[in-house]
């Protein structure tokens, strides 16, 4: 029997499988363990858990994906994120994405949009299939320390400052406006 269920509906063991899984497909996230898992699921993103969807065959976790709303009111965009199955289960994640574009009908107009790990082109054969186009890899930048910055040749424009409290609002607002249209940017 295949159940389609929200991460609001599973008992502790399918948490745990859906936290496996997702680890195994979104290593790069930062999420540490089940606990923090949980709590990203059920936040505001995935409007408190009512749309992180677990897809379920004979009570094993097979496919998972989160939808995210909340951009369509500014930005006109949903997302569908973390996205994780095996490459045998390209079946269970092609019907989950079925159910979630169902659901999204409902709402306003809006382009979904969806963001996974290119490498996983089991994934992408599935995206494709049901009508995704334009595939795109996220880059990420990290800081790695004023060690890295020392002797870098750049545009006399161009300086940096130490962040403190006097110039954290400046901060803040350049990075929100950076990722302005990005579905967790909200």
């Amino acid at each position: 029997m295949i159940e389609i269920k929200t991460i609001l509906q599973l008992n502790k063991k399918n948490k745990e499988d859906a936290y496996r899984l997702f680890k195994e497909y979104n290593k790069l996230s930062g999420i540490k363990d089940l606990e923090e898992y949980i709590t990203h699921c059920k936040s505001s993103h995935f409007d408190n858990g009512n749309d992180y969807y677990i897809l379920l065959e004979k009570n094993l976790v097979k496919a998972v994906a989160g939808l995210i709303t909340k951009p369509i009111k500014v930005s006109g965009d949903a997302y569908i994120t973390n996205i994780s199955c095996h490459k045998e289960d390209k079946g269970s994640l092609d019907y989950l994405l079925n159910h979630i574009k169902d659901k999204t009908k409902e709402l306003p107009e809006h382009i979904l949009k969806v963001g996974f790990n290119v490498k996983n082109t089991h994934i992408s054969e599935v995206l494709l299939k049901n009508g995704g186009k334009n595939p795109y890899e996220i880059l990420e930048m990290k800081y790695l320390g004023s060690t890295k910055l020392d002797g870098l040749k750049v545009d006399e424009d161009i300086n940096f400052k130490p962040l403190n409290k006097d110039n954290q609002s400046d901060y803040i607002f350049a990075h929100n406006e950076s990722f302005r249209n990005s579905p967790n940017g909200y």
